[in-house]
């Protein structure tokens, strides 16, 4: 039993520190480009493991760990409980509109110009927003798109 509390502390400890870490360095602002930019990007899910700890912390009666895991799993409930519970729909009333929008960045459009055309007709949607397109993509993609859907 001891050294299952132990464990935990140590294992809650090293999470937290790389939280507080990860956190620190997206709040920073430089987690713009790269895997950082894809840590900011999930920040809200590197907060789930919280109840696996908060769990076996309160049943083996570690309260340090329970306290800083509570503590940071209350918050991040108050914000994106909201969130994940789900919602009604509005029911439908009028004619559909359907709405594209596709990334082409990366020069996606300059390499894979026939792929970008054929997802594009494809879905068949009514309007096109070609996002993150560069001169060169829309020179290639986007003129083709035009005869289709015109700006």
């Amino acid at each position: 039993m001891k050294w299952a509390r132990f464990g935990l502390w140590v294992l809650a400890t090293a999470y937290l520190a790389g939280l507080v870490l990860v956190l620190g360095t997206v709040a920073s602002g430089s987690a713009r480009v790269g895997w950082l930019a894809l840590l900011r990007e999930l920040a809200p899910l590197l907060l789930l493991p919280l109840p696996l700890l908060l769990i076996p912390a309160l049943l083996l009666r570690v309260r340090m760990v329970a306290l800083g895991v509570g503590g940071l799993l209350l918050p991040w409930v108050m914000i994106y409980a909201p969130y994940l519970t789900p919602k009604p729909s509005a029911p439908a009333a009028g004619p559909e509109l359907r709405v594209l929008s596709f990334n082409v960045g990366a020069n996606r459009g300059d390499v894979q110009t026939e792929a970008v055309i054929d997802a594009v007709t494809a879905l068949g949607p009514d309007v096109v927003c070609l996002v993150e397109a560069p001169d060169t993509s829309l020179a290639t993609v986007g003129a083709r798109l035009r005869l289709r859907y015109p700006e």
